[in-house]
């Protein structure tokens, strides 16, 4: 066996370890020399019974966050996999319309947004976008520089796209690394599509490339709404909408902005852990997109964690696999 590996320019480790308490040794190829050339070789010099590849195995990333065996959307759309490509990027900034955002969360802290061009207090629009000391976000529904999160639900929302993965806090995000932008279009009484419409415009303005829209209703289309995605989606911006928790099929009832028909909209139904519809969640062939995880979803919200059911917990699934995509292919469109 020596000389037939020598023959070959190999070698093998000099202590087979456990390997050799049941009859094999490891062989070293030098560079160049073929795998099946080299099986071969040895096998023709009937010095062995067996010549067999020694396979790299690919690890599935899994986080140490403690509620992560809790988050079984993550394993129904195959994140871990995603995770061994890229665990996200903080060049990519994903909006999120909603009730705000908690800010102090410490799964979240290190994923959040912050203008670089404007100085807090003021009182003077620096960065020249139109709001005054908008240094974490802007909260359209109160009119303020404060888009923390009075109701939780844009908390929720939060996590699931990219709560920081791996650092041993509350749960993981789709994306581990991202710039979450919180944009408060909601009040904890309900949310007005005009403010909606505003949102999508400072998340063009602010460089985002997807919006997240875990909100929606039965009302007729709006030509400030469509002209806002429009201005969206010319600024590169990918629209991730909930298509609703009415059991509805809106090919015939229209849930608006899931059902704009806008090439960067998509609207996302919810499923359950049978991967079947949810029984809450409007359909669609033609209005419906993609589904995804939206039953006893568990995420950030202020002050912890809890579980939440909805296509308002699907749509972030959605947005944070598009995020994910995005920081490896940043030259993607819509």
């Amino acid at each position: 066996l020596a000389a037939a590996v020598a023959a070959l320019g190999a070698t093998t480790d000099p202590n087979p370890g456990l390997l050799g308490e049941i009859g094999f040794e490891r062989v070293h190829l030098p560079p160049g020399l073929e795998l099946d050339a080299a099986r071969q070789a040895l096998l023709d010099a009937g010095v062995v019974e067996s010549a067999e590849p020694d396979y790299l195995l690919d690890v599935e990333k899994d986080a140490n966050d403690p509620s992560y065996g809790a988050l079984w959307g993550l394993q129904k759309i195959a994140a871990p996999a995603a995770w061994e490509q890229g665990v996200g990027s903080s060049a990519i900034v994903v909006a999120v319309l909603d009730t705000g955002v908690d800010r102090t969360h410490a799964d979240l802290t290190a994923n959040l947004w912050q203008s670089l061009g404007e100085q807090p207090g003021n009182g003077v629009d620096d960065d020249g976008n139109g709001l005054i000391d908008d240094v974490a976000g802007w909260d359209f529904a109160n009119g303020d520089a404060d888009p923390s999160d009075d109701h939780g639900h844009g908390t929720h929302v939060s996590g699931t796209i990219g709560a920081v993965g791996d650092n041993s806090q509350a749960v993981v995000g789709v994306s581990w690394k991202v710039t979450l932008l919180p944009i408060k279009v909601c009040k904890p009484t309900g949310c007005q599509t005009t403010h909606l419409a505003e949102g999508l415009l400072l998340a063009a303005k602010n460089g985002a490339r997807v919006a997240n829209a875990s909100l929606g209703g039965f009302h007729a289309p709006l030509s400030y709404e469509a002209a806002a995605i429009a201005s969206f989606e010319k600024a590169g911006g990918l629209l991730v909408a909930a298509a609703g928790n009415s059991a509805t099929n809106i090919d015939d009832k229209p849930f608006y902005p899931a059902s704009y028909p806008a090439p960067n909209v998509v609207a996302v139904a919810a499923t359950d852990q049978n991967d079947a519809l949810a029984s809450f969640s409007n359909f669609g062939v033609k209005s419906v997109h993609v589904a995804a995880p939206g039953v006893g979803i568990v995420s950030t919200v202020p002050g912890g964690t809890q579980s939440m059911s909805g296509t308002s917990m699907a749509a972030p699934h959605v947005a944070g696999a598009a995020a994910l995509w995005l920081a490896k292919s940043p030259a993607a469109t819509p």
